[in-house]
């Protein structure tokens, strides 16, 4: 007990969108739009199977760019049920550059879904196994692949790119300390991860990144997993 965790690192994030197209293709298109979900806007596995379609809030482009996208209402305070920081009323907007779609695949799942029922409707378990079988057909099956990964995925590839600060990613992630957000410092050893891929599935990654919004929104039929051999 006295003895640290070893810390898990990060997935690259063409690595999620891979998982996300692989869960699509083997007939879990929810799951996949729970993955992109979950990296994006950092979410603890738990907050991914807790979303309720009355969650889901529309964006109004009407009034401003700025109230355009689709956000997200976590724990909201008449459920009675805090987040881990004892708060309510967290909300997500996604309008990550590039990846305002999320948005969009949540709100089109969401109208799938009756009220008051989850949105991603897996137990635990059943998740993790669609998570970690996706991961093996893309070539990640040596990896310790949990969706919790998704919430420091997210974060990671940002502050790789640049696309946020740690300032940002720490609100985005609602965390309360500053040493929650600085390992972000390190985001570069995720890519040491995708030296150990084989070309062909490091190009499904890529073009799973490009294809899932037409995939995922427009009904497009998704990418055969790559073969391993």
């Amino acid at each position: 007990r006295i003895a640290p965790l070893p810390t898990r690192l990060p997935l690259p994030w063409i690595a999620v969108a891979g998982i996300a197209m692989v869960l699509a293709a083997d007939g879990h298109p929810k799951a996949a739009v729970a993955v992109m979900v979950g990296a994006d806007a950092y979410l603890r596995p738990g907050e991914i199977r807790g979303i309720l379609p009355e969650d889901v809030v529309a964006g109004r482009g009407e009034v401003g760019k700025a109230y355009s996208f689709t956000s997200l209402l976590l724990n909201p305070e008449h459920r009675g049920v805090q987040t881990k920081t004892h708060q309510f009323d967290d909300s997500v907007i996604f309008d990550s550059k590039g990846r305002e779609w999320i948005g969009e695949a949540l709100m089109i799942a969401s109208k799938s879904t009756l009220e008051g029922q989850p949105i991603f409707n897996y137990q635990a378990a059943k998740f993790n196994t669609l998570f970690r079988n996706a991961g093996a057909k893309i070539g990640l099956g040596q990896h310790d692949l949990v969706p919790y990964l998704l919430r420091h995925t997210g974060p990671s590839h940002e502050y790789l790119t640049k696309t946020r600060s740690l300032a940002d990613i720490k609100r985005r992630g609602r965390w309360r300390s500053d040493a929650s957000v600085r390992r972000y410092e390190k985001s570069s050893r995720v890519m040491s991860q995708l030296g150990k891929l084989a070309a062909p599935q490091l190009a499904y990654m890529r073009k799973a990144e490009k294809n899932l919004f037409a995939v995922l929104c427009r009904g497009q039929t998704p990418l055969p997993p790559p073969p391993l051999h």
